[in-house]
C-alpha cells in the first residue's frame, strides 16, 4: 500500500511505508563532526554563510536546543534545528515583529521553534523531510505547549510548506522581510537575493500539542 509523500523540495513522490522508513535512513543527535556537512548543505539550499560553526555549537550546548540530522548509508542527507523557549525568552529568538509574536504566544509556558531544515538535493525524493519534521515534532513534543515552524518563503516555490501541513501544521502570518536585519548583520548571502539585505518573505506554521 503506498501513500503520498513530499520530499523538502516539494515534490510529490510516491513512497511504500516501508520503504518512507526508510531506505537505510537514520536521525542522530547533532554533534561537531556533522558540522562540515551540514554547513555544505545550508549553503547550497539557503546561501552562503547562513548556518556557520558558531551557529551550530549552541545546537549541542544549549539544553533548549537540539539538532538532528538525518544519515543514509552512513551520509549526513539533511538536518534539522529545533528549539524550546519559555515566554520570556522567545522574543529574543525572533528577528522580526517581535510584539506580534508576543501577543500571540503569551499564553505558552513553552514554545518549540523549527528553525532551520534543509536536505542535501541528492537525497531528494526519499520522504526524508517528512522524517525529519516528524522527529522534530516528537523531540519538541516533550517540552512545548504549542510548535511554530519559520518557513522560508521561495516566491511561489516554497517547499516545506507541503511537509508542514502533511504533518498538521496551518499557516498563521506572512512577514515580509523576515530576514533583513539579520543578514546585514550577519552577512551571510541569501540564495535568492544574492548579497544582503536579504528581502525574503518568511511563512509561519503553527501545531498545536494535544
Amino acid at each position: 500500500m503506498s501513500e503520498r509523500e513530499y520530499d523538502i523540495s516539494g515534490n510529490p513522490v510516491e513512497t511504500h511505508t516501508s520503504d518512507a522508513n526508510h531506505r537505510g535512513a537514520s536521525i542522530e543527535s547533532l554533534s561537531p563532526g556533522h558540522f562540515k556537512s551540514v554547513i555544505s548543505i545550508s549553503d547550497q539550499q539557503f546561501g552562503k554563510g547562513f548556518v556557520d560553526v558558531k551557529m551550530l555549537q549552541t545546537f549541542i550546548d544549549d539544553e533548549n536546543k537540539y539538532g538532528l540530522v538525518a544519515k543514509t548509508n552512513q551520509e549526513i542527507a539533511g538536518f534539522i534545528l529545533l528549539a524550546k523557549y519559555d515566554s520570556h525568552a522567545f522574543k529574543s529568538a525572533i528577528l522580526h515583529e517581535q510584539a506580534w509574536f508576543a501577543t500571540q504566544y503569551s499564553h505558552a509556558a513553552n514554545l518549540g521553534v523549527i528553525h532551520t531544515i534543509a536536505l542535501d538535493p541528492a537525497f531528494a525524493n526519499q520522504g526524508l523531510g517528512t522524517l525529519l519534521t516528524k522527529k522534530g515534532i516528537e523531540t519538541l513534543s516533550q517540552h512545548a505547549d504549542e510548535i511554530i515552524s519559520i518557513c522560508w518563503d521561495q516566491h511561489e516555490q516554497t517547499s516545506y510548506s507541503k511537509v508542514l501541513e502533511k504533518c498538521g501544521f496551518h499557516l498563521v502570518k506572512n512577514i515580509p522581510d523576515y530576514w533583513f536585519d539579520d543578514s546585514l548583520q550577519k552577512k551571510y548571502v541569501c540564495k535568492l537575493c544574492g548579497k544582503p539585505p536579504c528581502k525574503c518573505q518568511a511563512l509561519i506554521y503553527k501545531l498545536s500539542i494535544d
